[in-house]
């Protein structure tokens, strides 16, 4: 996890012969990073036991410290029950920029 994180943020770090140490709230898993006006963010896998399952959301503005900011929705979509019946959690998200959004 913590691998994954580092590696996604950056290897400026290596650059100056050594690992970047990371702060804040690491907790990701399938995390997908995304830049947007200098701050960094990360959406993750979501938690059954956090805010129902859905993708997580974390920034930081330097690279090196990490917030969680909340989950992408406040509630699943209907659809999903639907479409995939008893999910508890939400898997591996993925950006794609479309059209500059």
């Amino acid at each position: 996890m913590l691998v994954a994180v580092t590696a996604a943020v950056g290897m400026t770090g290596c650059a100056s012969g050594g690992a970047r140490e990371l702060t804040g709230d690491l907790m990701v898993h399938d995390p997908a990073l995304a830049e947007e006006d200098g701050t960094s963010y990360v959406y993750s896998t979501g938690n059954a036991t956090v805010a129902d399952g859905n993708i997580q959301i974390r920034s930081s503005d330097d690279g090196r410290n990490w917030q969680y900011r909340g989950e992408v929705w406040q509630d699943k979509p209907e659809w999903l029950g639907e479409a995939v019946p008893g999910v508890s959690n939400l898997w591996a998200p993925e950006l794609i920029e479309h059209d500059g959004t």
